[in-house]
C-alpha cells in the first residue's frame, strides 16, 4: 500500500468514528441540584452513588440501569475514567432516544469492622492463606473453630446456626449465631 492511501484511510476513519470524549454527554462538575437516587452497596465493599443528571427518568429506573451494567438495551455506557481524568464521575449512561443521562460515582467503602465480640478468645485459625482470630461465647473453642471451618463462605443456615460473612476493604468476618451462642472469626488488616 502506498503511504498516501494509508494517510487518506486514516483520515477517513478519524472523521467517521468520533472519539469517546466527543460522543460523550456533558457532565456537571458537582452533584448540586441533581436527583440523588440512592446508594447501591455490593458485597465487595464498594458503594455506588447514583444520580439522574438530566431527562425524565425516575430513580427506580436509574438504579435498574446501573445494576444491569454495561450492555443495557437503549442506553450507551461511558467509562468516565477514560473520558475525563479530573471528573469524579466513574460511570455514565445516556439513553439513545431522548438523551436522559445517569451518572454514577464508585466509592470504596472502608468498612470498619464491627466492635469486637465479648467472649472467650480462642487463638487463631488459618483458612485460605488468611489467619483469623476466633472468639466464642457460650460454646467451647473447639466447637466454635470446627463450626467456622465447616461454615466458611456460607450465608444462611448451617448446622442450626445462622451464619453470615461480611467484608470491607480492611476486614473479613465470618459470624455464626444460634440464640446466645456466638462464634466469630475475624481478620483485620494491620492487627
Amino acid at each position: 500500500m502506498s503511504g498516501r492511501f494509508v494517510l487518506v484511510l486514516a483520515a477517513a476513519c478519524a472523521v467517521a468514528l468520533p472519539s469517546t470524549a466527543a460522543a460523550a454527554p456533558r457532565m456537571p462538575k458537582s452533584v448540586e441540584g441533581l436527583t440523588d437516587c440512592r446508594v447501591h452497596e455490593n458485597h465487595a465493599g464498594y458503594r455506588v452513588l447514583i444520580y439522574v443528571v438530566r431527562g425524565s427518568i425516575g430513580c427506580d429506573e436509574a438504579v435498574d440501569v446501573v445494576k444491569q451494567g454495561l450492555d443495557v438495551p437503549g442506553w450507551t455506557y461511558y467509562d468516565w475514567t477514560k473520558v475525563d481524568d479530573d471528573a469524579f464521575w466513574t460511570d455514565v449512561w445516556e439513553r439513545s432516544d431522548d438523551g436522559a443521562v445517569i451518572g454514577a460515582v464508585l466509592q470504596v467503602n472502608q468498612g470498619r469492622p464491627p466492635p469486637p465480640v465479648r467472649g472467650r478468645k480462642c487463638g487463631s485459625l488459618r483458612m485460605s492463606a488468611i489467619t483469623y482470630r476466633v472468639t466464642v461465647r457460650r460454646m467451647s473453642c473447639r466447637r466454635g473453630r470446627a463450626l467456622i471451618r465447616r461454615a466458611k463462605g456460607s450465608n444462611g443456615r448451617f448446622a442450626g446456626f445462622r451464619c453470615r460473612n461480611r467484608q470491607g476493604q480492611l476486614f473479613l468476618e465470618h459470624r455464626c449465631t444460634r440464640g446466645r451462642r456466638v462464634v466469630v472469626a475475624r481478620y483485620v488488616e494491620g492487627e
